[in-house]
């Protein structure tokens, strides 16, 4: 699963929450989740020996 389809599946979660609690956790985790992501990408992978 590309990091595509989770950022689409996390936009279509937070918009489906009805109260503004659960779509404050929700958003706040995608940020985090998004976060790591971009991070685990931009680090510099060794060489495979």
């Amino acid at each position: 699963m590309t990091s595509h389809y989770v950022i689409a599946i996390f936009a279509l979660m937070s918009s489906c929450l009805a109260t503004a609690g659960w779509s404050a956790m929700a958003r706040s985790w995608l940020t985090a989740t998004s976060a790591s992501r971009v991070q685990a990408i931009l680090l510099p992978q060794p060489p495979e020996y």
